[in-house]
Protein backbone atom coordinates (compact mmCIF):
# COMPACT_ATOMS: atom_id res chain seq x y z
CA UNK A 1 0.00 0.00 0.00
CA UNK A 2 1.36 3.38 -0.99
CA UNK A 3 1.78 5.61 2.05
CA UNK A 4 0.95 9.30 2.05
CA UNK A 5 3.83 11.77 2.29
CA UNK A 6 4.65 13.25 5.65
CA UNK A 7 6.13 16.73 5.62
CA UNK A 8 9.45 17.11 7.45
CA UNK A 9 9.63 19.90 9.99
CA UNK A 10 12.24 22.51 9.16
CA UNK A 11 14.29 23.62 12.16
CA UNK A 12 17.41 25.79 12.27
CA UNK A 13 20.01 23.55 13.93
CA UNK A 14 22.55 26.36 13.73
CA UNK A 15 20.54 28.39 16.26
CA UNK A 16 18.69 25.83 18.40
CA UNK A 17 20.68 22.55 18.13
CA UNK A 18 19.26 20.81 21.22
CA UNK A 19 15.65 21.84 20.53
CA UNK A 20 15.99 20.86 16.87
CA UNK A 21 17.52 17.51 17.85
CA UNK A 22 14.45 16.81 20.01
CA UNK A 23 12.17 17.90 17.17
CA UNK A 24 14.05 15.67 14.74
CA UNK A 25 13.63 12.76 17.16
CA UNK A 26 9.84 13.18 17.27
CA UNK A 27 9.69 13.73 13.51
CA UNK A 28 11.61 10.51 12.84
CA UNK A 29 9.28 8.54 15.09
CA UNK A 30 6.14 9.91 13.40
CA UNK A 31 7.44 9.36 9.87
CA UNK A 32 8.71 5.88 10.75
CA UNK A 33 5.29 4.88 12.10
CA UNK A 34 3.23 6.46 9.32
CA UNK A 35 5.54 5.92 6.37
CA UNK A 36 6.82 8.64 4.07
CA UNK A 37 6.93 8.67 0.29
CA UNK A 38 9.71 11.09 -0.49
CA UNK A 39 10.17 13.42 -3.44
CA UNK A 40 12.43 12.21 -6.30
CA UNK A 41 15.38 13.81 -4.48
CA UNK A 42 14.45 12.51 -1.02
CA UNK A 43 14.70 9.27 0.96
CA UNK A 44 11.39 7.42 1.37
CA UNK A 45 10.34 5.46 4.45
CA UNK A 46 8.48 2.17 4.15
CA UNK A 47 8.81 -1.42 2.95
CA UNK A 48 8.43 -1.14 -0.82
CA UNK A 49 11.98 -2.40 -1.37
CA UNK A 50 13.17 0.57 -3.44
CA UNK A 51 16.89 1.32 -3.42
CA UNK A 52 16.25 4.78 -1.95
CA UNK A 53 13.75 3.55 0.66
CA UNK A 54 14.53 2.60 4.26
CA UNK A 55 12.24 0.70 6.69
CA UNK A 56 12.44 3.29 9.49
CA UNK A 57 14.35 6.52 10.09
CA UNK A 58 17.42 6.39 12.38
CA UNK A 59 15.73 7.67 15.53
CA UNK A 60 12.91 5.17 14.99
CA UNK A 61 15.55 2.45 14.85
CA UNK A 62 17.17 3.86 18.00
CA UNK A 63 13.88 3.69 19.91
CA UNK A 64 13.45 0.07 18.80
CA UNK A 65 16.95 -0.75 20.06
CA UNK A 66 16.33 0.96 23.41
CA UNK A 67 13.00 -0.84 23.90
CA UNK A 68 14.75 -4.12 23.10
CA UNK A 69 17.43 -3.34 25.69
CA UNK A 70 14.79 -2.55 28.32
CA UNK A 71 12.92 -5.78 27.56
CA UNK A 72 16.10 -7.85 27.80
CA UNK A 73 16.94 -6.22 31.12
CA UNK A 74 13.42 -6.90 32.43
CA UNK A 75 13.46 -10.53 31.32
CA UNK A 76 17.08 -11.49 32.00
CA UNK A 77 18.22 -9.17 34.77
CA UNK A 78 20.73 -6.36 34.77
CA UNK A 79 24.37 -7.30 34.23
CA UNK A 80 26.16 -4.13 35.31
CA UNK A 81 29.55 -3.07 33.96
CA UNK A 82 30.19 0.42 35.36
CA UNK A 83 32.89 0.76 38.04
CA UNK A 84 31.61 1.76 41.48
CA UNK A 85 33.11 5.24 41.17
CA UNK A 86 30.89 5.94 38.15
CA UNK A 87 27.90 3.74 38.94
CA UNK A 88 25.84 6.46 40.63
CA UNK A 89 22.92 7.99 38.68
CA UNK A 90 24.46 11.48 38.63
CA UNK A 91 27.74 10.26 37.14
CA UNK A 92 25.97 8.11 34.55
CA UNK A 93 23.57 10.89 33.60
CA UNK A 94 26.47 13.34 33.25
CA UNK A 95 28.27 11.03 30.83
CA UNK A 96 25.07 10.58 28.82
CA UNK A 97 24.41 14.34 28.65
CA UNK A 98 27.99 14.92 27.47
CA UNK A 99 27.44 12.38 24.68
CA UNK A 100 24.19 14.06 23.63
CA UNK A 101 25.94 17.44 23.64
CA UNK A 102 28.62 16.01 21.35
CA UNK A 103 25.94 14.69 19.00
CA UNK A 104 24.17 18.07 19.00
CA UNK A 105 27.46 19.81 18.15
CA UNK A 106 28.09 17.52 15.18
CA UNK A 107 24.49 17.90 13.98
CA UNK A 108 24.81 21.68 14.25
CA UNK A 109 28.05 21.67 12.28
CA UNK A 110 26.56 19.38 9.64
CA UNK A 111 23.42 21.50 9.39
CA UNK A 112 25.54 24.61 8.88
CA UNK A 113 27.36 22.92 5.98
CA UNK A 114 24.03 21.86 4.45
CA UNK A 115 22.55 25.35 4.74
CA UNK A 116 25.66 26.88 3.18
CA UNK A 117 25.21 24.58 0.18
CA UNK A 118 21.44 25.13 -0.06
CA UNK A 119 19.26 26.94 2.46
CA UNK A 120 16.44 24.41 1.93
CA UNK A 121 18.54 21.41 2.93
CA UNK A 122 18.83 20.04 6.44
CA UNK A 123 19.65 16.94 8.47
CA UNK A 124 16.02 15.88 8.90
CA UNK A 125 15.84 13.85 5.67
CA UNK A 126 14.69 16.83 3.64
CA UNK A 127 14.96 16.81 -0.18
CA UNK A 128 18.57 16.90 -1.40
CA UNK A 129 19.44 19.64 -3.86
CA UNK A 130 23.22 19.89 -3.61
CA UNK A 131 25.99 17.51 -2.58
CA UNK A 132 27.56 18.67 0.70
CA UNK A 133 31.30 18.06 0.98
CA UNK A 134 32.40 20.75 3.43
CA UNK A 135 32.50 21.02 7.22
CA UNK A 136 32.32 17.61 8.91
CA UNK A 137 31.47 16.09 5.51
CA UNK A 138 35.05 16.72 4.46
CA UNK A 139 36.13 14.19 7.10
CA UNK A 140 33.32 11.62 6.87
CA UNK A 141 30.50 11.08 4.40
CA UNK A 142 28.28 10.35 7.41
CA UNK A 143 29.51 12.43 10.35
CA UNK A 144 26.16 12.38 12.17
CA UNK A 145 25.84 8.62 11.85
CA UNK A 146 29.39 8.26 13.13
CA UNK A 147 28.03 9.65 16.39
CA UNK A 148 26.13 6.38 16.75
CA UNK A 149 29.40 5.01 18.08
CA UNK A 150 29.07 7.59 20.87
CA UNK A 151 25.40 6.93 21.54
CA UNK A 152 25.82 3.17 21.92
CA UNK A 153 28.17 3.29 24.94
CA UNK A 154 26.33 6.37 26.27
CA UNK A 155 23.01 4.51 26.36
CA UNK A 156 24.73 1.56 28.00
CA UNK A 157 26.31 3.83 30.59
CA UNK A 158 23.00 5.53 31.39
CA UNK A 159 21.28 2.16 31.88
CA UNK A 160 24.41 0.49 33.33
CA UNK A 161 23.37 -2.61 31.46
CA UNK A 162 25.31 -4.82 29.06
CA UNK A 163 21.99 -5.75 27.45
CA UNK A 164 21.44 -2.11 26.56
CA UNK A 165 24.91 -1.95 25.02
CA UNK A 166 24.17 -5.08 22.97
CA UNK A 167 20.76 -3.83 21.84
CA UNK A 168 21.89 -0.32 20.86
CA UNK A 169 24.88 -1.81 19.03
CA UNK A 170 22.35 -2.80 16.37
CA UNK A 171 21.88 0.87 15.47
CA UNK A 172 25.20 1.36 13.61
CA UNK A 173 24.62 -2.04 11.95
CA UNK A 174 21.21 -0.85 10.72
CA UNK A 175 22.71 2.43 9.50
CA UNK A 176 25.49 0.60 7.67
CA UNK A 177 23.26 -2.00 6.00
CA UNK A 178 20.12 -0.01 5.22
CA UNK A 179 20.24 3.77 5.69
CA UNK A 180 23.64 4.66 4.26
CA UNK A 181 23.29 2.44 1.13
CA UNK A 182 19.91 4.09 0.40
CA UNK A 183 21.40 7.56 0.79
CA UNK A 184 24.36 6.65 -1.40
CA UNK A 185 22.01 5.29 -4.07
CA UNK A 186 20.08 8.57 -3.98
CA UNK A 187 23.27 10.65 -4.17
CA UNK A 188 24.56 8.61 -7.12
CA UNK A 189 21.23 9.07 -8.90
CA UNK A 190 21.30 12.83 -8.29
CA UNK A 191 25.01 13.66 -8.63
CA UNK A 192 26.60 10.76 -10.52
CA UNK A 193 30.34 11.13 -11.02
CA UNK A 194 30.51 14.05 -8.60
CA UNK A 195 29.41 11.77 -5.76
CA UNK A 196 31.67 8.93 -6.94
CA UNK A 197 34.67 11.27 -6.81
CA UNK A 198 33.67 12.44 -3.33
CA UNK A 199 33.14 8.86 -2.11
CA UNK A 200 36.55 7.85 -3.42
CA UNK A 201 38.19 10.60 -1.38
CA UNK A 202 36.19 10.67 1.88
CA UNK A 203 35.44 7.52 3.96
CA UNK A 204 31.93 6.32 4.69
CA UNK A 205 32.57 6.52 8.44
CA UNK A 206 35.75 7.95 9.92
CA UNK A 207 38.15 5.43 8.41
Amino acid sequence: TKMAPVEADVCDFTVYPVFCLAQMFSNHIARSLEGHVGAPNQISVGFDGGDTTIPVLPFGALVTCVITGIMLRSLLGRPRFMPKSLAGPVARASIFVAAIASLAAVVKSGSTAMKEADVNQGPNFLPVNKLVTTGPYAVSRNPMYSCAFILVPAAGVLADSLYMVAATSMLPVYLHLFVIPAEEALNRKLFGKEFDAYAAKVPRWLF
